[in-house]
């Protein structure tokens, strides 16, 4: 990322902190950013100890010989933080923490559950199923063995969040309103297959009204917009206001589950580096408000 926990730990500790992104425009925009707080604050940029590098972080990364390249001197013990670590890159911290004699400690939240690659469920967009190449999930053996497995749908919902959802009620309105738009795509337009691959995006990202989403979303997937009008549009609303209530009650059913796929992944975590370093102190430690933030969740293990 632009390297803002990365800096606050190097200036406020001063550590020697090297945060490592695959993007070399993002590197980029975490040096200019530094810049820009010096002005504010002008010892910043004497003070800090951090550095940034891009790379893409795998089993093979060589987190000795990255720092040595960076701040040209060496250093043989390391912690590990991430915040948020995006899909599989939580799986592959870990297994650098349990291979790695030099990584002593790794703080981990993780996030974007849906991308990870599981062991015993094919990748929905290949179908490419292989037990024995690495995998996100499971990673303990007690899964392993019970061959569990939970599909991109489960993983989806995993990175929803209860406690947000019960704080901001407007939180489904997208969802209302992209329905209700599938209908009028279907009766009116006549699109009846690969509905699923239809992507409108956050449309009602500024409190749009139900027919200005409508004409948003019909600029985007640039369709006629002569086939329709305000009165047709507004008589749909009408038509299917009654569902809306059934639409929120069953989205907030689903959710209540979130917590529990989310955990069930989490845990297979802790369990894995329990069964793997016995001789590491493996917590699992609520940081945030999930309100604020929905991943909330740090793992810690010491060795």
């Amino acid at each position: 990322g632009r390297g803002y926990l990365g800096v606050k730990i190097s200036y406020d500790y001063e550590r020697n902190v090297l945060g490592i992104e695959s993007c070399e425009a993002t590197v980029h925009s975490s040096e200019q950013r530094i810049e820009l707080l010096s002005k504010y604050q002008k010892d910043l940029c004497d003070n800090t100890k951090y550095k940034a590098t891009s790379t893409i972080v795998d089993s093979e990364t060589n987190f000795q010989k990255l720092f040595y390249q960076t701040f040209n001197f060496h250093s043989s013990s390391f912690l590990l933080c991430s915040l948020h670590a995006c899909g599989s890159l939580s799986c592959s911290l870990l297994y650098h923490f349990v291979k790695n004699s030099s990584v002593q400690a790794i703080a981990n939240v993780a996030c974007c559950y849906h991308l990870l690659e599981e062991k015993y469920i094919a990748n929905p967009f290949t179908n490419y199923y292989n037990e024995t190449d690495p995998c996100s999930f499971p990673l303990s053996h007690r899964l392993i063995e019970e061959k569990t497995k939970l599909g991109r749908n489960a993983r989806m919902l995993a990175v929803q969040s209860f406690e947000r959802n019960k704080a901001d009620q407007t939180l489904n309105a997208g969802l209302w309103y992209r329905a209700l738009m599938q209908v009028i795509l279907i009766e009116i337009y006549g699109l009846t297959t690969n509905l699923q691959d239809i992507k409108l995006g956050k449309l009602t990202k500024r409190s749009l009204t139900f027919e200005e989403y409508v004409w948003k979303a019909l600029n985007k997937l640039k369709l006629d917009k002569t086939k329709i009008t305000s009165n047709v549009i507004n008589n749909y609303w009408i038509r299917y206001e009654s569902y809306h209530r059934q639409l929120h009650t069953f989205i907030q059913l689903k959710v209540l589950f979130s917590g529990l796929i989310e955990m069930m992944i989490l845990l297979d975590r802790l369990v894995f580096l329990q069964e793997s370093v016995p001789t590491a102190s493996s917590y699992l430690v609520a940081l945030f408000d999930p309100i604020k933030s929905p991943r909330r969740w740090c793992l810690i293990s010491l060795k």
